[in-house]
């Protein structure tokens, strides 16, 4: 077997051994740290890190998630943060850290795809901006404001880490199946694997 056969073969394991990712890309794993899943909800923690400016790649680490599709909603929760679903409305989401805990709306008449990108992009909100405000956020909006643009792009950081991409995008994962597996939408993915400087045919 060759090695680009050994390679990909690696990541294909990988897809069932997340950390096998890590230590190929060099990453190490923080051993003292529990899957979200299975820790314990501390009240504020969102505040921490909106106060420590926590990059994507810290919050990750942080929480143990090494595998796609990242667990948005159970992050949220981790982070203290109330999550509700509402139907009928105009808009994608919203978020208001006026609130104690704060609340995250979502449009329960989006797509799932949709819908997990805008619990990522109001965490945007309430992990990059100041406290005590509140955000509601059009589809639309997104590419008007800078405040909507630093979540837009929080988010695609968030669904789609650089480094998770990288692994499967190069040995040859394509673009439907990277949304697939990343549970976003082909559109977001196209997007995402452009920044990261893939051509996207």
């Amino acid at each position: 077997m060759g090695p680009v056969c050994r390679m990909a073969s690696f990541f294909i394991r990988a897809f069932d051994i997340p950390m096998a990712l890590n230590i190929f890309l060099g990453r190490p794993r923080a051993r003292s740290e529990t899957p979200v899943n299975q820790r314990v909800v501390t009240p504020g923690m969102w505040q921490r890190i909106n106060a420590e400016r926590w990059s994507v790649d810290r919050l990750l680490l942080h929480f143990g998630i090494e595998r796609a599709p990242v667990p948005v909603e159970q992050l949220a929760t981790e982070l203290g943060v109330r999550l509700e679903r509402v139907t009928g409305a105009d808009w994608d989401g919203m978020v208001d850290s006026r609130e104690s805990p704060p609340i995250i709306s979502i449009n329960a008449d989006r797509s799932r795809t949709r819908q997990r990108f805008s619990i990522a992009h109001e965490l945007g909100h309430l992990l990059l901006h100041d406290p005590g405000q509140r955000f509601r956020d059009n589809f639309s909006s997104m590419g008007l404001d800078l405040r909507e643009i630093q979540a837009n792009q929080f988010a695609a950081k968030l669904l789609m880490p650089s480094w998770m991409v990288n692994a499967y995008a190069r040995v040859g994962a394509r673009l439907t199946a990277l949304a697939g597996l990343f549970d976003v939408s082909p559109q977001a993915m196209r997007i995402r694997l452009e920044q990261l400087g893939y051509n996207v045919t």
